[in-house]
């Protein structure tokens, strides 16, 4: 058509580029990416969005893709043009084009077939590759098998599992890994040690439950991402969880409003506890994974979760959590008061629709601070409380606005919390139009103050701004949950690593108006400090957006349900007729469980790793982009200390000098002599015949002997020799087929 063509060679006019128009002649064919690319460049001025672009060495933009060859190619002609040939697989090439050649490029003779790339999917398969789990779950040197979560417990608290789907399968699809599921608000028989719920200890039962609680799918996606097999999605693995050989433990924990404003959360303490010894009872580590969280709370690892979270974790139990969805609301405020500057004041504004809403404020130990309500219309005042100081008691006061409506206000003010902290918690029932100003007032020390509200299932976040009268706006900062403030909790950022996908209706669905591109930081992920200067999050892993299964007892995920645009994969299972789905979710909800999963690995490793090193671990071996920034020491409130990357983090578990379980002989396995000068003997007791693998690897990481050796029962010995090798520090890794390693630390002198 004479007038696309027309358009087009205007736009590349603009652009710098020549028109061209496209002759049948030995043109190449091309694909629908391809025809895409070249209509987003009609209809706009900039670079279109939705395609995979890169810089050559000479700072040209780039797209990328491929071609099919034929034996008349001329590679000479391409590559004088500019376009850069990568990998020669047969007769398929990949390219990539500077942007302002794409004219000539299509015009070269002898192309077949040009495909230009259109970004990866934000599926468990690209999260996998992403975080380099894929490395770990192909055994990549250093590592001497792959990890897969084998004998490493992930416990999930949370909401809406479906007990059913297929991605809690094992691989071949024959195995349910569900182990236990604690159900804490339905009726039954309570777990040992507990007095309320219901516990699901075999499969009959848990498939005949079904579900914790229908109309919601959080836990089931959750789960996936953790630790799901992919069962049913497409080839049996795209949506492949992260420990997807791991045993699963579930805790259905379905809150209402009421638990939530408790800083202490009994309920997840619980779910905590009941996993790690659980696990204990079996012999092997655990990690329990948390995707929910509250703004309430002191934000400074004190809470009473915090303490109680910091006591259940200890060595093989560690907890991973999200750091919260609030990096783009300004739901926090501090103010330091001094004898000249006394007073801060700050409009709430509550989530749409809501009436309730809360505001938590915390202080410096042993300074007092006031705190003030009044109604506004516009910029006149039309009620207040006056200014309740600290007296350790509820007061409650209805407001009556210019409207007529009224303001319902509880203060619950402490002179010394828990942590010794004074505190005012404010709950409001807000049905008056008139605008909230929360004021405090002090003359010393420093107060932080958040806003957040959760009902049932749901939490709703205004912010603080500056709309009424010498007002101050809400901040970013400090936006981490309490929770997520916890000293032992691993407390996970999110960022992208798929910005739009196709949905089951081929249909797109991008998320390119929100984040510009993949590699950046998710806007929601919420920000730290801690409100005691620590840096939170810890570490960064995919979360937008990211596939993994969904309820079948939701009907917002069906065909015909609210949302249905997020579908990716569906399963029609043989064996009940029903059809399971896998969607696309986002959040820090689903970045947290990628690095829970992660941590099954490093526990498959290392079964003795404790909080501590598992965090330090973590954040040396991080990766780092133009977008996080160069690795510090204390790395950055948004990030933590970059993005995770599990290959590394794996490798650095057996390796890791602080861990128990090196340099530690047992009965079945010794190295000696130790120290030694190069020739030494592994020494192996086994109950059966089996293969083993030994690795041994240099302080570096660097293998220096890989060898397969077959043991018959009873004792065996295997001569080693490394008498070319410098001395030094040198780890010995014997892993069995069956699951489990041992590593011992041994001296070449």
């Amino acid at each position: 058509m004479k007038k696309p063509v027309f358009l087009l060679s205007a736009l590349f006019l603009s652009m710098g580029i020549t028109a061209f128009a496209q002759s049948n002649q030995e043109s190449a064919k091309l694909s629908p990416s391809t025809k895409l690319f070249i209509k987003d460049l009609h209809n706009t001025t900039a670079v279109p969005a939705s395609y995979v672009y890169r810089k050559d060495a000479q700072g040209n933009l780039c797209v990328a893709g491929m071609i099919k060859v034929t034996p008349t190619t001329d590679a000479a002609a391409l590559e004088t043009l500019g376009v850069h040939i990568g990998t020669k697989a047969g007769n398929i090439w990949t390219v990539s084009v500077p942007v302002q050649k794409i004219e000539s490029f299509i015009q070269i003779k002898g192309i077949d077939y040009i495909e230009l790339d259109l970004p990866i999917a934000p599926d468990m398969d690209a999260a996998r590759t992403v975080t380099r789990t894929d490395s770990v779950h192909g055994g990549y040197a250093p590592l001497t098998m792959p990890y897969t979560g084998k004998n490493v417990v992930v416990g999930i608290i949370d909401a809406g599992f479906d007990y059913n789907h297929p991605t809690n399968k094992d691989t071949s699809g024959n195995s349910w890994r569900i182990k236990k599921i604690w159900e804490q608000k339905s009726a039954g028989t309570a777990p040992s040690g507990f007095s309320y719920g219901n516990e699901i200890a075999n499969t009959t039962t848990m498939q005949s439950t079904g579900t914790d609680l229908q109309q919601f799918s959080h836990g089931a996606h959750v789960a996936g991402i953790a630790a799901g097999s992919g069962y049913g999605s497409n080839g049996n693995n795209q949506y492949r969880g992260i420990a997807f050989e791991s045993d699963m433990v579930f805790v259905g924990i379905t809150p209402d409003s009421t638990q939530w404003t408790n800083t202490g959360m009994s309920d997840i303490v619980d779910g905590m506890n009941y996993i790690y010894t659980y696990a204990a009872s079996v012999g092997k580590p655990a990690v329990v994974n948390l995707s929910w969280g509250c703004t309430v709370g002191p934000h400074d690892g004190n809470s009473l979760f915090s303490q109680a979270c910091d006591a259940l974790t200890g060595m093989g139990k560690i907890f991973v959590c999200s750091a919260g969805n609030n990096g783009s609301s300004p739901i926090h405020l501090a103010k330091t008061f001094t004898a000249s500057d006394t007073i801060v004041r700050t409009e709430l504004l509550l989530a749409n629709g809501m009436k309730n809403t809360w505001v938590d404020i915390w202080g410096d130990t042993a300074k007092g601070f006031c705190t003030k309500i009044s109604l506004y219309n516009g910029s006149t005042e039309t009620a207040t409380t006056g200014f309740v100081c600290l007296n350790n008691t509820t007061n409650s006061f209805k407001l009556v606005g210019s409207d007529g409506d009224t303001c319902f206000i509880d203060v619950v003010t402490e002179s010394s919390s828990f942590n010794s902290k004074p505190r005012t918690l404010l709950r409001f029932y807000h049905k008056s139009t008139n605008q909230i100003m929360v004021s405090a007032k002090g003359t010393e020390g420093t107060i932080d103050m958040w806003t957040g509200y959760v009902q049932k299932t749901s939490g709703y976040y205004g912010s603080f701004s500056a709309g009424v009268p010498n007002a101050t706006a809400g901040n970013i900062t400090m936006t981490v949950g309490d929770m997520a403030s916890t000293r032992s909790a691993i407390a996970v950022a999110s960022f992208a690593s798929k910005i739009s996908f196709t949905n089951i209706a081929g249909g797109t669905v991008s998320y390119s108006s929100y984040v510009l591109s993949t590699g950046r930081i998710a806007p929601y992920s919420s920000r730290g400090p801690s409100a005691d200067f620590r840096t939170k999050p810890d570490i960064a892993a995919p979360g937008l957006m990211i596939g993994s299964g969904v309820s079948t007892f939701d009907d917002a995920y069906k065909p015909s349900g609210s949302s249905a645009d997020h579908l990716v994969s569906s399963y029609l299972n043989p064996s009940d007729g029903k059809t399971y789905y896998y969607a696309m979710l986002t959040g820090t909800s689903m970045s947290s469980p990628v690095v829970a999963g992660i941590v099954s690995l490093m526990l498959q490793a290392n079964p003795n790793l404790t909080p501590t090193q598992v965090i330090e671990i973590l954040k040396t071996t991080a990766l780092h982009d133009n977008y996080t920034g160069s690795a510090t020491a204390s790395g950055n409130n948004t990030w933590g200390h970059g993005k995770v990357n599990a290959f590394a983090a794996v490798a650095k578990a057996i390796q890791y000098l602080g861990t128990d379980n090196i340099n530690k002989t047992s009965n079945n396995v010794n190295v000696y002599p130790n120290p030694n000068k190069g020739a030494f003997v592994i020494a192996y007791n086994t109950a059966k015949a089996e293969t083993i693998n030994i690795s041994i690897t240099d302080i570096s990481g660097r293998i220096i002997l890989s060898q397969q050796a077959a043991t018959s029962i009873g004792k065996n010995e295997i001569a080693c020799n490394m008498q070319s090798c410098t001395s030094g520090l040198y780890f010995v890794t014997i892993s069995k087929q069956s699951g489990g390693n041992q590593v011992i630390k041994m001296i070449v002198e």
